[in-house]
């Protein structure tokens, strides 16, 4: 039985850190949308391009990029859910920034401690006026071992969904577009 641990802790330790991040948080563009998802405009400002920031107990950060751009996916995605609403933009500016999407995780030698963490601003204007909103999500996760990126990535995309059917739904954002 110690063997047994004892290589399992050494199979875990040697495990190579991935180097991709899927994201995709579900409902995907039509042809239809195209136009829609045309008119979104979505900008990155966070400091880091990171979706994984890796904290190893006394060793060097690493870090885990996305497979795709988080704009195209957050663009085509919004555009997808607002589509589904039939919500129109009406020559309105519509722009999400983004201003955290991300996961710390806390690796030490024997559990993992996941820190999710997204704000996405909302920014319509038209002639008269401009609205903002903030979106923000949260998520935890721990478990034994070494850090499981399909189930960090699992939680992400779910989070990510979350939050862009929170701006899909959200009323006043709706309510300011049809004026």
């Amino acid at each position: 039985m110690k063997y047994l641990l004892l290589s399992i802790l050494l199979l875990a330790g040697c495990s190579q850190t991935p180097t991709q991040f899927i994201v995709a948080p579900g409902q995907t563009l039509n042809a239809g949308d195209n136009m829609l998802a045309s008119q979104l405009d979505v900008q990155d400002q966070r400091a880091h391009p990171y979706l994984i920031t890796t904290m190893p107990n006394q060793e060097p950060v690493e870090t885990v990029n996305s497979n795709t751009s988080p704009i195209d996916v957050i663009r085509n995605s919004l555009a997808a859910r607002l589509s589904a609403k039939r919500i129109r933009l009406n020559g309105a500016n519509y722009r999400v920034n983004i201003k955290q999407l991300g996961n710390e995780v806390e690796q030490n030698l024997f559990k993992f401690i996941n820190n999710s963490k997204l704000e996405l601003e909302v920014v319509i204007g038209n002639q008269s006026s401009t609205l903002e909103k903030t979106f923000k999500r949260h998520g935890n996760s721990y478990g034994p071992f070494r850090a499981d990126l399909v189930v960090i990535e699992r939680d992400f995309n779910i989070l990510l969904g979350q939050m862009l059917d929170d701006i899909a739904n959200d009323q006043e954002l709706t309510t300011f577009l049809s004026q």
